[in-house]
């Protein structure tokens, strides 16, 4: 009695089964007419034959024009592109900008200093009405260089991680490519020494500017320090005195830009880097 009962359950649960796989063929093939109905009505829209040749990107990676889908994937693809591109270069140009802003403010104050505050010697009236006026500029010029080094405290705080990053991400994919070319030799496969030596020399170039541009702020503070302390001014106004004394013991701070808070953006981080890199081949080779 047991057996035939299985019997009889596993019975049904065939036929279940049977009647669930022909309602899922009728389902398909009512979906198949479906298909085929709105293959006919973008055939006389479109031109094309059907609606997989148009989602032939969800297939395969060959997209052509004929595809209704090629011109949107096209413009997205150009745009993306764009994107990335200006992004890397705003990110890596970016810093050198705002260095090469700071150290043209500072020449323009160094020249000031030079050119517009020299001692007249004769005790006249128009003396000191110059005077006076060398005080304003002088003022100015105090206020000018504190707003150059705000800007340098919050260039600071939003790139010097990034600077950090940068700087030894390039260093650790120098040396490797370093490695490769150190172990290859170019005549066993010309175009990929080629294409690695050109990639060094491009991230090479991506720090030297930075750190270019470091080393010409520093060569600015000292011009900028080097133009007070040649000012004629024992005998120059009390207040003018007290001004340019001020000034001096503010310059005493130089502006910099720094590489994680710890080290300078200048031509001895680009020094230190190049040497990395020979090391690194170096020991490669001995081993």
């Amino acid at each position: 009695f047991n057996q035939n009962k299985n019997l009889q359950n596993k019975q049904y649960k065939i036929e279940s089964f049977q009647k669930l796989l022909l309602q899922l063929k009728s389902k398909q093939l009512q979906l198949l007419h479906i298909l085929h109905i709105e293959n006919q009505k973008v055939k006389k829209i479109f031109g094309v034959t059907s609606l997989e040749e148009n989602f032939v990107i969800f297939k395969s990676t060959e997209l052509t024009h004929k595809n209704l889908w090629f011109w949107p994937v096209l413009f997205h693809q150009m745009c993306a592109l764009f994107y990335g591109s200006s992004a890397n270069n705003f990110t890596d140009g970016f810093p050198v900008l705002i260095m090469a802003l700071i150290c043209g403010y500072m020449n323009g104050i160094s020249e000031i200093m030079k050119s517009e505050m020299q001692f007249i010697s004769l005790i006249t009236v128009k003396r000191w009405e110059k005077e006076e006026k060398y005080q304003e500029k002088l003022i100015n010029c105090i206020k000018m260089y504190q707003n150059i080094f705000d800007l340098k405290q919050e260039f600071n705080k939003l790139y010097s991680k990034i600077l950090l990053i940068q700087h030894g991400m390039s260093t650790i994919t120098i040396c490797l490519v370093m490695v490769k070319l150190s172990i290859d030799s170019p005549l066993d496969d010309p175009g990929m020494f080629l294409k690695n030596s050109s990639y060094i020399m491009t991230m090479a170039y991506e720090i030297y500017m930075i750190d270019f541009m470091g080393s010409e702020l520093i060569n600015a503070n000292e011009e900028l320090k080097n133009a007070i302390y040649s000012i004629d001014w024992p005998e120059r106004d009390m207040k003018f005195k007290k001004l340019l004394i001020m000034f001096q013991q503010r310059t005493q701070v130089f502006i910099d830009l720094k590489i994680g808070y710890i080290f300078n953006v200048d031509l001895i981080i680009f020094r230190d880097i190049r040497y990395a890199k020979v090391f690194t081949a170096t020991v490669v080779l001995l081993y």
